[in-house]
């Protein structure tokens, strides 16, 4: 793999870490739950340990494809900057309208023994902005890149993808007492009111979506 490869993914993968979902879940578990150090730990766990499987599953699936049909590595492209211009578009057309944020709460039957099933569901809900994944695998598809090699990429994006949400947990994890008034407050202010609808971010991301899908239709 070239340079600019490993640092396209890594640029890719710190984007794709922007995930405020688990980031402030983690917060949430660490704030409300009972036994918050494990349960948090096991809630990443199960977070990062479905990214990894679904990423990988992505890029083997791409892969074998690729290399099973004739022209194979360009109908991967094409599909997967679809499925960005997709993504994307969907993410556009929900910045239009002003929606409810996510209650930031625990429900009562979260505990240790489901905290990991909660992390692997909320990976799975946040499918939608994973649009950073789908451009990796691309990327990766693209490169044709030998299989081992791929799936230590595959690895190494969601060993950076985890990063920030680890060191947050290690942090909170050891200063959670001293932290506890200022995540108290980051909870409720993100938790508080809807989301605005927001024209020129909508358009932003509708660029974008235009931008993928002419790429991939002149591949």
């Amino acid at each position: 793999m070239t340079a600019g490869l490993v640092w396209g993914l890594v640029g890719l993968a710190l984007l794709d870490s922007l995930n405020t979902s688990t980031l402030l879940v983690v917060v949430v578990v660490l704030l409300l739950a009972r036994r918050p150090v494990l349960s948090a730990w096991l809630y990443l766990a199960g977070a990062v340990g479905s990214f990894l499987l679904l990423a990988l599953g992505l890029y083997l699936g791409a892969s074998g494809a690729a290399a099973a049909v004739a022209g194979g590595t360009l109908l991967v492209r094409r599909v997967a900057l679809l499925l960005v211009a997709v993504l994307l578009g969907v993410l556009a057309v929900r910045r239009l309208r002003e929606r409810p944020r996510r209650a930031l709460d625990l429900p009562r039957w979260f505990s240790p023994a489901t905290a990991a099933v909660v992390g692997v569901l909320a990976t799975l809900a946040d499918l939608p902005t994973a649009f950073p994944l789908f451009l990796a695998v691309e990327r990766l598809t693209a490169a044709g890149v030998e299989r081992g090699d791929g799936v230590l990429a595959v690895l190494g994006y969601t060993a950076v993808y985890a990063l920030p949400a680890l060191v947050a947990l290690l942090v909170v994890s050891v200063l959670r007492e001293r932290l506890r008034p200022g995540l108290a407050r980051v909870r409720d202010l993100v938790g508080a009111g809807p989301v605005p609808r927001s024209v020129p971010v909508a358009v932003l991301l509708a660029l974008g979506a235009l931008a993928a899908a002419a790429v991939a239709v002149l591949l």
